[in-house]
């Protein structure tokens, strides 16, 4: 599948670019196992968080600098890294 196969969903109908969504799996409005490719701008800065508490993420394209709010080091994840959760917690 590639992504102009995908149906990509704002987050922010408003803004003309910034973060998507594509569902891939599972049932998103339950809270219950699923799966989603989120695409973030080059220029994104924020937090993604999950309301069930188990996060995994890879990085696919591109570089990102992870953090936890209270963490006091930052880390550089280049395509093919991997972050993740078990607990409520912003990264």
């Amino acid at each position: 599948m590639t992504g102009n196969a995908l149906r990509w969903i704002k987050f922010d109908a408003k803004l003309e670019t910034g973060p998507e969504v594509a569902f891939l799996w599972g049932d998103h409005d339950e809270n219950g196992p699923s799966g989603s490719l989120i695409r973030l701008p080059s220029d994104f800065r924020g937090e993604l968080s999950t309301t069930g508490g188990d996060l995994k993420a890879v990085a696919i394209k591109g570089t990102l600098i992870h953090s936890v709010p209270g963490a006091s080091d930052e880390t550089e994840l280049a395509e093919g890294a991997f972050f993740g959760s078990d607990e409520l917690v912003r990264h």
